[in-house]
């Protein structure tokens, strides 16, 4: 039994797909609130876990013992899958994200500074931009927010209308 158990830790890379998983799903775990503690507004903990266990399943099937170490392979994949989720479902590029973290330390330094809420104006100098490549840079770190179509149809709205000619136009 004791020996066994020496096996089982020594060498985990010799198990099976199964033990494989029930040894590493703790780095799951790890990986993921590590994850998550720099994404936290984009993503649920839970559904990191998820991923990262997924990955951890595809991970341990396909592994080769070539002499290499199995944990080590398992964290890449297991945080590849974790950003690759993040990246499919973000709203926003990661110039928008830079542009969206420089504006707001911009803002959060001149907010200190004048004890309100800079205008837009402010802020453009405090960047040392023109105004509208300033509105530029703060539009580009706005994520994408995207509507249902049946939400935002209206038969009045003109984003819907035919504009193009009727045949009782061309007629006459």
């Amino acid at each position: 039994m004791l020996n066994e158990a020496r096996i089982a830790y020594a060498a985990p890379e010799a198990q099976s797909p199964a033990r494989l998983i029930e040894a590493h799903s703790p780095l799951v775990r790890r990986i993921a609130w590590h994850v998550h503690s720099r994404m936290s507004t984009a993503i649920e903990v839970e559904d990191l876990i998820q991923i990262g266990l997924v990955a951890l399943v595809e991970a341990a099937q396909n592994f080769e013992d070539r002499g290499l170490a199995f944990s080590p392979y398992a964290q890449t994949r297991i945080r590849g899958a974790m950003v690759d989720a993040l990246r499919r479902d973000a709203r926003m590029g990661r110039a928008g994200m830079a542009n969206r973290r420089y504006l707001a330390g911009i803002r959060a330094r001149l907010e200190q500074e004048y004890m309100r809420v800079p205008s837009d104006a402010e802020m453009a100098e405090a960047t040392g931009l023109e105004p509208k490549a300033y509105h530029a840079m703060a539009a580009s770190s706005q994520a994408v927010a995207q509507e249902s179509i049946d939400e935002s149809y209206s038969d009045h709205a003109l984003w819907f209308a035919d504009l193009s000619s009727t045949r009782d136009t061309a007629l006459e």
